[in-house]
Order: structure tokens, then C-alpha cells, then sequence
């Protein structure tokens, strides 16, 4: 969702900001598998604030779901332990809102120096959704990682390179970097 609130951060509060990094993410989730998930959640959401046996439910139980697979115990323990510390209710209502957002009318307009990271096996947001976002945008640059949409938590090794390449991209003055 962190990509959906950098653009609304964009377009409520451009002024404050000199350029745009958007990871894994879309302008919406029309057309992806998220859109059927969205039909349920209205209910869902109600269901989860209203009964009291799921309000003692964390997130952990939509793990699967959210989550890619984690190939590193120490990794996948401390993610379920960040899924453990939101109530259920909380979690869907956000991905909710998350299936709410569009960002369609009006992300054309950007006029900041624009970076796209997009995760080219991401089973969340795919590829050609985040591809038709960096499209969208005049001038945005795009910076693929071969990995899917949890590689900032389960190889950030791989993901930092694409990352830092993607925020010196829209840097004010160009500095010069390598990296190895």
C-alpha cells in the first residue's frame, strides 16, 4: 500500500515534495485478482469490526494470503510476528481501501521526476499493472527487479540496487554513483 500513499501524498502535497519513488504498485487493481477479492470485503470488514470472537483475530490468519512465500525462518517469524500485531477488522478494512484506491484521473498530471520499481514476478500487483502506472506518468523511468513483491523483506540484496538506482533517479542535481 506504500505506493498507493506516495501517490496520494503527490496529489494532496506536491509541494513538499522534489520527486517520486513508487515500488510494487498500481494506479488501481481493475483487472487483477485483487478486484474479486474486493466484491467480499465490504462484508468481510463488517463481519470482523462487529463480531467479537473474529475482533480477537489477527492478521496472521490472511498470512497466506498477503504474503509471498518466505523461504527464510528468521524472516517468515518476524512477518507473521507484524501480522500478529494487527487485529483482522484492521487488515481488511486496508486492503479494503487498498481495492478503493484509483489514482487514474489524475496521475498524468505528475509533474516531479518519477521512478517505477516494479517487481517482474510480483503475484500482488503484476508486473503489467505497474508497468501501465510507470506508462502513465510522463517521464517516469522504470527499474525491474526479477523477484516478486516481498523481495524488499526477503531479499532486500536484490532490491536495494534497483532501489537506490530508482531514488537517484530523481534526485534535484544528478550525482554520480555506482554501485557494485
Amino acid at each position: 500500500m506504500g505506493g498507493m500513499v506516495a501517490q496520494l501524498l503527490y496529489r494532496r502535497h506536491a509541494s513538499l515534495l522534489s520527486g517520486l519513488v513508487l515500488c510494487p504498485t498500481a494506479g488501481n487493481v481493475l483487472g487483477s485478482q485483487m478486484k474479486l477479492t474486493a466484491l467480499a470485503l465490504p462484508t468481510a470488514a463488517a463481519a470482523a469490526r462487529w463480531n467479537p470472537i473474529l475482533q480477537l483475530i489477527s492478521a496472521e490468519v490472511l498470512g497466506p494470503a498477503l504474503l509471498c512465500p518466505i523461504d527464510d525462518p528468521a524472516t517468515a517469524r518476524w512477518a507473521r510476528a507484524q501480522l500478529s500485531r494487527t487485529t483482522l477488522a484492521t487488515a481488511v478494512s486496508a486492503i479494503q481501501a487498498a481495492c478503493e484506491f484509483t489514482s487514474d484521473s489524475w496521475i498524468s498530471q505528475v509533474d516531479l521526476p518519477t521512478a517505477v520499481v516494479v517487481t517482474t514476478r510480483d503475484r500482488i500487483v503484476p508486473a503489467s499493472r505497474q508497468l501501465e502506472l510507470a506508462q502513465a506518468i510522463p517521464g517516469a523511468s522504470v527499474h525491474e527487479v526479477d523477484a516478486d513483491h516481498a523481495v524488499c523483506i526477503t531479499a532486500p540484496q536484490v532490491f536495494a540496487p534497483a532501489l537506490l538506482k530508482a531514488c537517484w533517479s530523481v534526485e534535484p542535481s544528478p550525482v554520480i554513483r555506482t554501485w557494485t
